[in-house]
């Protein structure tokens, strides 16, 4: 899969491996669960420890990432923001966040985000996050090509906020259409 922030090369899908391992992925090298740091040179780390260093400066601290279902039966919302903090502890414990209250803007993005999707469409959703660098990569799928409608924000409780905020929260918040018709709504969030 792709990141949000752009496409991965060829090559360097078929350098990665994704192992899952309940519900989130740890991005791996070639050699399969196992792998070198190219800095430091420690002895190969299993899936999920921590190194140096980022990949991107040669290191082999994994990267965590959130692929999820969103089901429309029992609580999505609250299931997603279970799934969330879960994945936020993860990546705290690779890379810690710059600001307090990053954690906590991820947490309000992917509440806005995902109550939408199931209040104002239909059929099959999901949820990605990935910690990239410096900022988490959010995105929402749905089934329903239709843009989100931002309303004017309403002070007697009756909603209008949401937009405003996702948009206040992140930055690079877009809408890309899927290929089954739908629409993914994707944002990234300081960490």
């Amino acid at each position: 899969m792709a990141s949000v922030g752009g496409p991965v090369s060829g090559s360097s899908l078929s350098q990665l491996r994704v192992a899952l391992t309940g519900g989130l992925s740890w991005r791996t090298g070639p050699g399969g669960d196992w792998k070198q740091c190219g800095v430091c040179r420690v002895p190969p780390l299993r899936i999920g420890q921590a190194c140096c260093t980022s990949p991107a400066e040669g290191g082999c601290m994994d990267v965590p990432v959130l692929d999820r279902s969103l089901y429309r039966s029992g609580q999505p919302t609250a299931s997603a923001r279970d799934a969330t903090r879960a994945f936020l502890l993860r990546a705290t414990r690779i890379r810690p966040p710059a600001e307090p209250g990053n954690r906590d803007a991820v947490l309000l993005v992917v509440d806005e985000l995902v109550a939408n999707a199931i209040r104002h469409t239909r059929g099959a959703a999901s949820l990605h996050l990935e910690l990239n660098g410096d900022h988490i990569d959010i995105c929402v799928t749905d089934a329903s090509p239709d843009p989100p409608k931002p309303r004017r924000p309403h002070l007697d409780g009756t909603g209008g906020w949401g937009w405003q905020l996702i948009n206040h929260l992140t930055t690079d918040v877009h809408i890309e259409p899927t290929p089954g018709g739908g629409k993914a709504i994707c944002a990234r969030a300081p960490w």
